[in-house]
């Protein structure tokens, strides 16, 4: 399998993020996961964003899921330090 196939395959058993749920810490944790684990390149990540996103109460913009995809990429120096 590809990458990008295991990495569809894993966000589709994820739950949408819910506003007042812990929304934001839920659609890092895809964010880190898409970047971080699977190491996909920003635009294929959020495509699959996107995708994920139809399943978020409320939604998220574009802007917002750009944010915290850069949030992701800045931090993989740690996240590679925690997880070798």
């Amino acid at each position: 399998y590809t990458t990008l196939f295991r990495s569809i395959g894993w966000l589709s058993h994820v739950e949408g993020a819910i506003s007042g749920a812990n929304g934001h810490k839920a659609t890092m944790r895809v964010a880190g996961k898409l970047i971080q684990f699977f190491r996909l390149d920003f635009e294929t990540a959020l495509r699959c964003m996107k995708v994920w996103n139809g399943t978020c109460e409320p939604e998220w913009s574009e802007t917002e899921l750009c944010h915290k995809l850069r949030s992701a990429v800045k931090n993989m120096d740690k996240y590679i330090r925690e997880n070798p």
